[in-house]
């Protein structure tokens, strides 16, 4: 697990036109789980210009039921919904064996919270207002992590 960081000192700089090709994501399968239909239609947007392929869940009951049965690279968490919140779908997840990242995307940005987050088995966390560059990076910057170093689930 990677030791807890203050996200608003990772901020990049505006890329370059010609640093564009570093956050291209053809290919990736992406799932994003979010109540929300404004945020859901936001990532589908922000990696929709990356060539990501994002499938959708509403609630994170329908988030572990896709994250189980379909080929995700990468997982993107809401922490905060209905049904079964963004901690206990993780919890979930991670004990059914799904090993590759998993990113909590939340506004609840207190120390508590993001440490919750990484002990329940997220591999990091964006906060919202989603910076979409830094979202592009941590999910490049997990995979190859996941690719280089095989994961143990979680037990929480």
């Amino acid at each position: 697990m990677k030791a807890l960081q203050d996200e608003s000192n990772r901020r990049p700089a505006r890329m370059a036109a010609s640093d564009q090709s570093l956050l291209n994501l053809k290919g990736v399968k992406v799932l994003f789980v979010d109540d929300a239909p404004d945020n859901r239609e936001l990532v589908v947007r922000m990696l929709a210009l990356v060539e990501a392929e994002v499938e959708l869940a509403c609630n994170g009951v329908e988030g572990v039921e896709k994250g189980l049965k379909g080929d995700f690279n990468v997982i993107l968490m809401d922490i905060q919904m209905p049904e079964m919140d963004g901690y206990e779908a993780t919890t979930r997840l991670r004990n059914s064996g799904f090993k590759n990242p998993i990113l909590a995307v939340t506004a609840h940005t207190r120390k508590e919270n993001l440490e919750r987050c990484l002990k329940v088995g997220c591999d990091d966390f964006v906060c919202k207002p989603i910076n979409r560059i830094l979202l592009i990076q941590k999910i490049k910057e997990h995979m190859a992590q996941a690719v280089m170093l095989p994961k143990t689930a979680a037990k929480a």
